[in-house]
């Protein structure tokens, strides 16, 4: 019996090189659904995450309330 790949992982934790290529990729002026069918993420995934970068100049999590 094959164990058949189960995909790419969950997106909630997208890597920090995942991050920037997605940041690259935009600013080469694909768009989000583009940049999403390359990186197998979804559209919305990589506009939040370019529209963080926009806003802060980072790709990093934003800091979260409440104790750790």
């Amino acid at each position: 019996m094959e164990i058949e790949d189960e995909g790419p992982k969950p997106y909630w934790n997208v890597p920090i090189e995942f991050r920037w290529e997605i940041v690259k990729l935009k600013e080469e002026g694909l768009s989000g659904i583009e940049v999403g069918e390359i990186l197998h993420r979804p559209a919305s995934t990589c506009n939040a995450i370019y529209r963080r970068f926009l806003d802060t100049g980072s790709v990093n999590d934003l800091p979260r309330s409440g104790r750790p």
